[in-house]
């Protein structure tokens, strides 16, 4: 058994001894997850994910879809090949995962996956104020400060202005 990580996603390569054919299971945390599963033609599999995707709709090719289970997501009975997985239904706060590429080897192999979905982040919302037509955020400053501060610093100036002239004359 052997573990491979890439793409942020972490797969198990388990050798199943008795099934003759093989399988992909997907772990995921998404409940309203649906993927489609398209087998990749062999003229195709030299493209890129995304273009690869484009094509695939392009000649029409149908998925085998499956929702999910109990956070499981199966696909059963397939023949050793070149498998394109992509999310198409995925619930409103969490972020679909990455179509990717899945290679079964040999008959009877069973490849697992956890594919990353994380939950969508938004900005927070911050309470605004407005003043002379022009929207500021909320500081939570106390006001009062500003004028204290600005009249200790008037009382600064003009201190040192009177200190300094009769030593100057």
């Amino acid at each position: 058994m052997g573990l491979v990580c890439a793409l942020g996603m972490t797969a198990w390569f388990q050798p199943v001894c008795a099934a003759s054919d093989g399988s992909i299971v997907l772990h995921l945390e998404d409940r309203e997850s649906e993927v489609a599963l398209y087998a990749v033609p062999v003229e195709l599999q030299n493209l890129e994910v995304d273009e690869l995707v484009a094509a695939l709709l392009d000649q029409g090719v149908e998925p085998q879809t499956a929702a999910i289970t109990s956070n499981t997501i199966r696909f059963e009975q397939l023949e050793p090949g070149l498998y394109l997985l992509r999310q198409t239904r995925h619930a409103p706060n969490r972020q679909p995962f990455k179509p990717h590429l899945v290679h079964l080897q040999a008959d009877g192999m069973q490849v697992e996956e956890t594919p990353k979905t994380a939950p969508v982040v938004s900005n927070p919302d911050f309470p605004r104020s407005s003043r002379h037509d022009a929207t500021l955020p909320y500081t939570a400053q106390p006001r009062w400060l500003i004028y204290v501060f600005a009249m200790l610093g008037i009382t600064c100036l003009l201190g040192g202005r009177l200190l300094r002239e009769p030593y100057e004359k």
